[in-house]
Formats: C-alpha cells, sequence, structure tokens
C-alpha cells in the first residue's frame, strides 16, 4: 500500500478584513516591486506557532487525517486570547533579515507547546514536529540556500525596511508598540512548495482548520 508525508504547519494570522493584515499584504506587494521577492515572499502574513511536520500514513487514509488532527489543534484553544504586542520594523542585530518583533503574552507560548505537546503524545502519524516562539512576523529574509551575496542581502533588507516604515509608519504614529486584537489560528497542508520564491513563486497550502482566538 502506498503512503504519503504531508506537510502540516499552524499558523497565527491576523483577520483577513484586519487593519494589520492589509498593512502586511501592501508591505508585500510594494516591497517586491522595488526590491524582488525574498523567500518571506512565498507565504502569506502569519506568525509561526509551530515548524512544518509530517505525517505518515497510508494515502488511503489521508482524507481521515484532516478531521483527526484539526481536533487536535481545537483542543488546545479553550480560553480566549489577549490582544498581541507589536513593534515597528526591524533589522536584528542577530541576523541580516526583517521582522515586525512581538512581546507575546505568555499564554501564546502556552499555546504553541501546548499544540506540540498534543500531536507528540498521540504517537499515530507525527514524525517531527517543534514549537515556536510566537515573537515576530517575518518581512523579508534569505534562505541560506539562495545563491545572494550578503551584499546584495544587506541592501534588499535595509531598502525593504525603508518600505516597511513608510508603510507601517501611520500606523505605529511614533509609538514604540500597538496591540493588536483580531487573531486566528489556522491548520495548514502544504501542497506545492515554491521552487524559486526569489523569483515571486507562493507556497501553496490547503487550509484544514481555522478559529478565532483573540
Amino acid at each position: 500500500m502506498s503512503s504519503t508525508r504531508p506537510q502540516l504547519i499552524v499558523h497565527l494570522e491576523p483577520i483577513p478584513s484586519s487593519p494589520l493584515y492589509a498593512l502586511l499584504q501592501q508591505f508585500h506587494t510594494v516591497s517586491s516591486q522595488k526590491y524582488g521577492s525574498t523567500d518571506a515572499h512565498a507565504y502569506h502574513p502569519h506568525v509561526s506557532l509551530t515548524g512544518f511536520w509530517q505525517m505518515s500514513l497510508p494515502s488511503t487514509h489521508h482524507q481521515h487525517a484532516d478531521p483527526y488532527c484539526a481536533n487536535l489543534v481545537q483542543s488546545c484553544l479553550n480560553d480566549r486570547l489577549p490582544p498581541l504586542v507589536l513593534h515597528p520594523p526591524l533589522i536584528p542585530d542577530t541576523k541580516l533579515c526583517l521582522i515586525l518583533p512581538i512581546s507575546p503574552p505568555k499564554e501564546y507560548i502556552a499555546l504553541s507547546k501546548s499544540i506540540t505537546q498534543n500531536f507528540e503524545s498521540c504517537d499515530r502519524f507525527v514524525n517531527r514536529m517543534r514549537p515556536k516562539a510566537v515573537n515576530h512576523i517575518s518581512l523579508a529574509y534569505f534562505a541560506p540556500t539562495q545563491d545572494v551575496s550578503e551584499e546584495e542581502q544587506r541592501r534588499i533588507v535595509h531598502g525593504m525596511k525603508e518600505v516597511a516604515d513608510q508603510v507601517f509608519g501611520k500606523w505605529f504614529d511614533g509609538r514604540p508598540s500597538v496591540l493588536v486584537p483580531e487573531w486566528d489560528v489556522v491548520y495548514y497542508e502544504l501542497t506545492r512548495e515554491a521552487k524559486e520564491p526569489l523569483k515571486g513563486e507562493q507556497h501553496e497550502f490547503k487550509e484544514i482548520g481555522r478559529w478565532r482566538v483573540a
């Protein structure tokens, strides 16, 4: 019997009708038009709650995995979560990339760990998973496999920082942080991985479950 190993992930996303989602989409469009795409541009706006993990099961059972795993995620979503605290665009000292930093309330860290533990303890399909720090939204970065010089990466990331400052400037309005409500937890299967993200190709996902949490 043939088998399949779906690539799965759980995201935290601003709801599509929110001001933050619109600003992230605007940044994506303007920055890619001006500087080209980075690996971050291959994703839609999100905060990672987990890394990717795989399930190993007979292909004939694949359809049954969706509701089973969705229930594992949903079982962790018992309480309404507080708003997230977002900070202005930043190029960290430790890595050449551009992010929107987040100061996550402890409830989000606990949620990431709870989802991970739920899957690890079920032992039916999971063979790799990891929690995330829930501390940023990636705006621009280059994967280590990309053949782009450090000088060119620096030019692009710093140029995109100027774009981000313009796009998010009025929203932050000089404040060091903004309290952001309206978030969904979304469970996805990666159905097609972008082969050339720097040419504007995007990853394709199948949404399996979506829950309003804040």
